[in-house]
């Protein structure tokens, strides 16, 4: 197995707006112009579209249920609409600005935050090497001890590797302030599993 850590250097978030009405039009005209100041924010940010992804969007009407001893049917109070976008901060020193930011635009969701290695695949590359390496150093240890001589690599099979992704909660506030971000560091993992011919 192979091992490599590094900093993240981007992160995805999910970011939402909620808005409830008496009717579903007024819910989503009222929610529709909430994500347009949302979106404009994102985009001056310098965001870019190919990072800014709608991940859920609902209307649904919101009951109010009897709970006396006399049940009635529910009543309609309402329509609630959810409109989530997953986006990417391909900058880390930029999260926390950008949060701020789309509170402000009115963002009342934030969360499924994650930090993730942008270009992961030479990292990767290393860990394979060292997966590598670390099989053969084992492999030659187990010969040596049985009284055998290793041989030849017969077969290779890579396993289990991924690019991890750190979880990061936020805390919603009634007022933008500075976020703090501590994205940590994440480890690139690689295991293989390698068959070498002994010979005696």
């Amino acid at each position: 197995m192979g091992e490599v850590h590094n900093q993240p250097d981007m992160a995805r978030v999910s970011i939402g707006v909620v808005t409830q009405e008496s009717t579903a039009v007024e819910a989503l005209d009222k929610n529709t112009e909430a994500v347009e100041k949302l979106m404009a924010a994102l985009k001056a940010h310098k965001i870019a579209d190919k990072d800014i992804q709608t991940s859920n969007f609902s209307i649904s009407p919101q009951y109010d249920y009897d709970r006396s001893n006399q049940p009635q049917p529910p009543r309609l109070t309402g329509y609630r609409v959810m409109n989530q976008v997953r986006i990417a901060v391909r900058k880390i020193a930029d999260l926390g600005a950008v949060l701020d930011k789309v509170v402000t635009a009115g963002a009342n969701q934030i969360n499924q935050v994650t930090f993730e290695i942008d270009e992961a695949e030479s990292l990767r590359d290393t860990a394979r090497q060292m997966a590598i390496r670390d099989a053969r150093r084992k492999a030659a240890l187990y010969a040596k001890e049985a009284q055998l001589r290793l041989g030849p690599v017969l077969t290779v099979v890579e396993a289990g590797g991924t690019v991890p992704v750190q979880p990061f909660g936020i805390a919603m506030a009634q007022e933008a302030r500075a976020v703090p971000i501590a994205p940590g560091e994440l480890t690139i993992r690689q295991e293989v599993r390698v068959t070498f011919a002994i010979e005696p």
